[in-house]
């Protein structure tokens, strides 16, 4: 399923996401023009977080990447050259990205 959607506060986006996946409907791509492309999924006990992130470089990108994933966080969209990123994973208490200030104050 595709969605067109444009969002200009970041934690609505994330609402809407999550509000998508309790109903059933996964993300699993975003393109920079506002399509969201769903997969209908069962596991509902997931939460996908956004997080902000200024030209990360090539290598910044791939350590930033491998650091959440080790949190078992997945990554479904974002690039080098894009500000935000698409982040899910299982609720486990544990499901706050670790953005750090700057970033965090950026997403307001």
């Amino acid at each position: 399923m595709k969605k067109f959607k444009l969002f200009v506060d970041i934690r609505k986006e994330e609402a809407w996401l999550n509000e998508q996946l309790k109903k059933g409907y996964e993300l699993v791509k975003k393109s920079s023009l506002g399509y969201y492309q769903f997969q209908k999924t069962t596991d509902t006990n997931q939460v996908i977080k956004l997080d902000f992130q200024r030209h990360l470089t090539k290598e910044k990108l791939e350590t930033y990447i491998e650091l959440y994933e080790e949190f078992g966080w997945k990554h479904i969209a974002g690039s080098r050259f894009s500000s935000i990123h698409y982040w899910i994973k299982e609720k486990d208490g544990h499901d706050e990205l670790f953005s750090d200030t700057p970033s965090a104050g950026a997403m307001v």
